[in-house]
């Protein structure tokens, strides 16, 4: 297991468990529970997080590598071609943890 590996399971634990609190951990909590790729728009509803917010704490994510990019494609909200992206972790695997999560 490597670093960045042994990273990316305890920064997931923490936001599943319902210990993180920050922007950007609410950012992953969202695509986390929505299990489908998300235009920034849609995460910004689905988390409570002011769409400008959104951006950098996606940039935080995809540097820590735990969402990557989906695909391109219309947002349905606001007609404009958008990324979609995605959690980069099996959530299958953590689908038993998420029933314990506090909001």
């Amino acid at each position: 297991m490597t670093a960045t590996s042994t990273s990316r399971e305890a920064y997931m634990r923490r936001v599943l468990n319902g210990s993180a609190r920050r922007v950007d951990d609410r950012v992953f909590k969202a695509l986390i529970d929505q299990q489908v790729p998300m235009t920034r728009r849609q995460i910004s509803v689905a988390s409570g997080v002011p769409i400008n917010a959104v951006p950098a704490a996606v940039l935080k994510l995809k540097e820590a590598g735990v969402v990557k990019t989906s695909h391109y494609d219309k947002d349905p909200g606001t007609g404009f071609r958008a990324e979609y992206l995605r959690a980069s972790i099996p959530v299958e695997r953590y689908q038993r943890r998420m029933d314990f999560v506090v909001d």
